[in-house]
């Protein structure tokens, strides 16, 4: 009998599944780590096998009909070839500001650490991700063996050329070795991402056995405000009383971290994501969470015109949002599909005006709807009132958007969208916006390898979010593909790939 991949130690199945549906105030004092958190916490490697239903697809297919409207360069393997078929998942992108060529990347990595568990991993790419010959994984803080959750910054040149790029991760234990006590931690990089070495690790929140801290993103600021150089974390604490958005800052370049925030108000919240206008204000959008059903129902967001010392009341993005769900153990999924989804946000800010902001998410149509599909918000007053969201998708599930801005302004964004709803099976998608958020072009299909199958760990985790970044050497996404099988097998593994798409 195949083992169930989201297992924790010392816990039984039918416990476990009942830890995820039961509502918070039910819940064991300090919130099962599983029960909104990041699944890479309940993803037990020993327990997993790779399986696949075995039916390879092709490009020119009904289910892959090649290439849309834009350029697509070449899908590039970023993560070690030789890996021995172990998995990657919730890729990130950066890009240097001071040479556009410099992306850097970051992924839950199976293989890096060499210790047949997850770790932050980190890959770097100086022509523009045509190669990425430099890989390794983060150090972890004193005590921790698994690391997950990457979230990636690029800061401004500091002189000299020194151009620091900032990655922050969450450190865990599995049950039953150390404690789990979910740590926030931020490493940096002074040479272009090429290694991030432990001397330059600085711990942000620590986990206790009441306290959880989860899905870490990271934000420097690159304006030339009085603000130029900081650097902010967001992540969400969860305790006993619910699930608070916290975020802290760096004014020393990433050596230490104060000016602790609590800047959520709502009983249960998630998936927060900082970014810095071109004026040096700091937005956190994130999402708010009915907690009796850990489904997303309204996204907000705050604002500091201060450099991160105070913060607004939570400002309305968007309500009257049907979540999508996200039990990892498949209970209510996408139809005919058992992978975890969620609602969460993604932000960009404009590169060059402060009025003008966007968030996207994927979500159902409607309260009564089973279809998923993407919706966009736009603000023009620098955060203060948004639009009502533009929604557009398909007659299949889309769904983990990311978003992103070039340096004139013009928005991109690419999400998985499910080949048809009688299969787990989805595709690579991008659209462009030259319009500000009003209009969208048409999709690009990005993955040029076969449709992307949740098949490994048992088809129930595939990452929670994937990555985009865009600028003068054009658009790159980073995501979950599955186009290789595990060494000796005809089963399916976890890659992450990226491209160049030329509008």
């Amino acid at each position: 009998m195949k083992k169930l991949l989201f297992s924790l130690s010392l816990v039984s199945l039918p416990l476990l599944a009942f830890l995820f549906l039961m509502p918070r105030s039910q819940a064991q004092s300090g919130s099962p780590p599983c029960e909104v958190a990041s699944t890479i916490v309940c993803t037990d490697p020993a327990t997993a096998e790779f399986e696949d239903p075995g039916d390879p697809d092709t490009c020119g297919t009904p289910e892959l009909p090649c290439f849309g409207t834009l350029a697509v360069g070449p899908n590039v393997l970023v993560n070690e070839a030789n890996d021995l078929g172990k998995p990657q998942n919730e890729p990130y992108i950066v890009m240097n500001p001071t040479a556009a060529n410099n992306l850097v990347a970051g992924a839950n990595d199976y293989f890096a650490l060499g210790n047949n568990d997850s770790s932050c991993g980190f890959y770097r790419s100086t022509d523009g991700g045509g190669n990425w010959p430099d890989r390794g994984a983060l150090p972890l803080p004193a005590g921790f063996i698994v690391g997950g959750d990457p979230g990636l910054a690029f800061g401004p040149d500091l002189g000299g050329g020194q151009t620091r790029v900032y990655y922050s991760c969450l450190a865990f234990n599995r049950f039953g070795s150390a404690g789990i006590f979910g740590t926030i931690f931020v490493v940096f990089s002074t040479n272009g991402g090429q290694t991030f070495p432990s001397a330059n690790l600085t711990v942000v929140a620590q986990g206790t056995s009441s306290v959880f801290n989860d899905k870490p993103f990271i934000a420097a600021d690159q304006s030339n405000s009085a603000h130029r150089g900081n650097v902010y974390v967001s992540w969400t604490r969860f305790d006993a009383s619910g699930g608070s958005i916290q975020v802290a800052r760096s004014v020393d370049n990433g050596l230490s971290w104060g000016n602790m925030s609590t800047v959520s108000t709502a009983a249960e919240n998630q998936g927060s994501v900082p970014v810095v206008g071109p004026d040096g204000t700091v937005y956190v959008a994130f999402a708010r969470l009915n907690p009796n059903t850990n489904r997303t129902n309204a996204m907000f967001v705050v604002r500091s015109t201060d450099g991160g010392v105070t913060w607004s009341s939570p400002i309305t993005v968007a309500t009257g949002i049907t979540g999508l769900p996200n039990n990892p153990q498949g209970q209510t999924q996408l139809v005919n599909a058992k992978f975890r989804v969620h609602t969460l946000p993604t932000i960009v800010a404009h590169p060059s005006d402060p009025a003008k902001l966007y968030v996207a998410w994927g979500a159902y149509r409607s309260a009564t709807s089973t279809n998923a599909d993407i919706f966009v918000s736009r603000s023009v007053d620098g955060g203060l009132t948004w639009s009502a969201p533009l929604r557009f998708g398909g007659a299949n599930d889309q769904f983990f958007p990311a978003l992103s801005v070039d340096p004139n302004g013009n928005l991109d964004i690419v999400y998985y969208s499910r080949t048809n709803t009688t299969k787990a099976r989805f595709n690579l998608k991008h659209r462009r916006s030259t319009d500000g958020a009003l209009t969208f072009g048409a999709e690009t299909q990005v993955n040029d390898g076969g449709v992307i199958k949740a098949a490994q760990f048992q088809g129930l985790f595939i990452g929670d979010y994937i990555g985009l970044v865009s600028g003068s050497t054009g658009v790159h996404p980073v995501w979950m593909d599955s186009r290789r099988l595990k060494p000796g097998t005809q089963k399916v593994q976890q890659d992450i790939f990226s491209a160049a798409v030329t509008p």
